[in-house]
């Protein structure tokens, strides 16, 4: 039996990097098309998508400015662990963020220079999406910020090394609607791990791209 047929695909993600949370995106529109087919034979379907009008894009950080970026609040205290914009690999466009770490320098913690208002009342879906390769793990989170200026951090995503780009979608929608707080500073950390008290790699590096801040 030939003859046309309608073919839907919904964008479905991996949830926080894991495939047992497997899910259809909020934020990507469904694809739809009409396929002509014929008895025996194979047809190929190339779906694409874009995002949906609805989504509210908080904050983008491709690092395609050349000169400063979102994550430039160091944590660490440390000058020589930061987020620098190169050249050197990127996922897209001219540029990505680039963090070196060796053993004198084994730690990074940075996060966004400013702090973001959502009511945890009325905040919708909200997720972050990341392009990265790292070769150590490295950790997303954010900084609740009380009406004192408190910090209360909680990082509760984790990404394990890769040799190349991949891209994750951290669901944070209950990380701000759990808080008693109304401001948001996001924030990553990173390190080189050690066992038996030796570091396991002399140097490290990651690489970031496209951070992007959605919610409805």
């Amino acid at each position: 039996v030939g003859g046309e047929v309608e073919a839907t695909v919904d964008p479905v993600i991996k949830t926080n990097g894991s495939s047992l949370y497997l899910e259809i995106y909020p934020f990507y529109k469904r694809y739809t098309t009409t396929l002509t087919l014929s008895p025996n034979q194979e047809s190929t379907l190339k779906p694409v998508t874009e995002y949906v009008d609805e989504a509210d894009f908080v904050f983008i950080e491709d690092f395609e400015s050349g000169t400063n970026h979102l994550f430039e609040d160091d944590r660490d205290e440390n000058p020589y662990t930061q987020i620098e914009i190169s050249s050197e690999d990127i996922f897209e466009g001219g540029f990505s963020g680039k963090i070196k770490l060796d053993t004198a320098n084994a730690v990074i913690v940075a996060a966004t220079n400013t702090s973001f208002d959502f009511d945890p009342a009325l905040v919708g879906k909200t997720y972050m999406e990341v392009n990265y390769k790292t070769d150590v793990p490295l950790e997303f989170g954010v900084l609740s910020v009380d009406n004192q200026g408190v910090e209360t951090p909680n990082f509760e995503f984790v990404v394990l090394p890769r040799e190349e780009w991949n891209k994750i979608y951290f669901n944070m929608t209950d990380l701000l609607t759990t808080s008693r707080a109304k401001k948001f500073v996001f924030a990553l950390r990173a390190g080189i791990p050690r066992e038996n008290g030796q570091y396991t790699l002399n140097e490290a590096h990651i690489f970031l791209d496209n951070i992007k801040l959605i919610h409805f």
